[in-house]
């Protein structure tokens, strides 16, 4: 049974069941979104999961058997942890087109922050291939922008190239282009986008 609520805490929204028969249900974000996932899957995809779920910290005390432990992550984005770990339990159909810039812009971040970029590079490399025709003109090159920092977090120089070089074909760089990258991108970032070319 999930934990109530507390006053400052949204209400949980519906399960996620990735892992119907998983251990553990990650209580992810501010609006407290349920996900069911199966620990051994995540310890064996990540050095930090397989730390955080291990013997030596809380959430990996009585884990296993008929046990379903919560995990607070409130830092994280559902929409980023969900669509990783529907990756590494293997719900999701590699072979369609990967998730829009944004949700693959915060699936990135929690790739980069539990250090999973090995165990999704074999979706990641597929996700990376920008088609210019399916956004709308007004949003490519901020969808572009959100791709190639999305690249430089999964650490994939490959698709950071692919997607950098559409976004110099579909811009010119002569106008304000520039100011349509996300405000998340950091200057460095910024800075491999520009010259990369």
């Amino acid at each position: 049974m999930a934990p109530p609520p507390g006053e400052n805490q949204a209400a949980p929204q519906p399960r996620q069941n990735i892992a119907k028969d998983g251990d553990l249900i990650l209580v992810v974000g501010p609006k407290r979104v349920e996900i069911r996932v199966d620990s051994h899957i995540l310890r064996a995809a990540s050095k930090t999961f397989r730390a955080m779920f291990g013997p030596h910290f809380a959430e990996g005390q009585n884990l296993g058997g008929n046990n379903v432990k919560y995990v607070d992550l409130p830092e994280d984005s559902a929409s980023g942890m969900t669509q990783v770990c529907r990756l590494l339990h293997f719900c999701c159909d590699i072979t369609q087109p990967g998730p829009e810039p944004d949700v693959l812009l915060e699936a990135a971040r929690v790739v980069d922050k539990y250090f999973l970029q090995k165990s999704v590079s074999f979706a990641v490399d597929r996700w990376l291939k920008p088609d210019t025709e399916i956004y709308d003109p007004s949003e490519l090159i901020s969808g572009l922008g959100k791709m190639a920092i999305a690249a430089d977090l999964f650490d994939h120089s490959q698709g950071f190239y692919r997607v950098t070089r559409a976004m110099l074909l579909s811009c010119g760089w002569g106008r304000s282009d520039y100011e349509y990258f996300p405000d998340s991108a950091d200057a460095e970032c910024r800075w491999r986008m520009i010259c990369e070319y």
